[in-house]
């Protein structure tokens, strides 16, 4: 199974436990982060991704933002990543975080 489609099973399992109330945005995130380090390890385009997905988790547990702009600012990162990866100079190999995230959300892949 691929890395981004075993984070998007696990990132189902777990998004079931906190709509139960059993686990935090926050803790979900530190898992999934997790995950894809032990999976493909790190890269810049992961990491940068992976950085706004957690701290929109925070926002989100902290009753700052609702699910409306988590959603917005999650999408604006990625599509800056869509449009910056025909011009990246040293694409990472797995970007399986990423991968996942494009696929969460409906959006096309890297280099499509």
């Amino acid at each position: 199974m691929p890395p981004s489609q075993r984070l998007y099973e696990e990132a189902q399992a777990l998004s079931a436990r906190v709509a139960k109330g059993e686990l935090s945005r926050v803790a979900v995130a530190d898992q999934l982060g997790a995950l894809r380090v032990q999976l493909v390890g790190r890269n810049a385009v992961d990491d940068d991704v992976f950085t706004l997905y957690r701290q929109i988790a925070v926002r989100r547990d902290a009753g700052q933002i609702d699910g409306a702009r988590a959603q917005q600012l999650m999408q604006q990162r990625l599509q800056m990543w869509l449009e910056r990866w025909p011009r990246l100079a040293s694409k990472p190999a797995q970007p399986a975080f990423t991968s996942f995230m494009l696929k969460l959300y409906s959006m096309p892949a890297l280099g499509q």
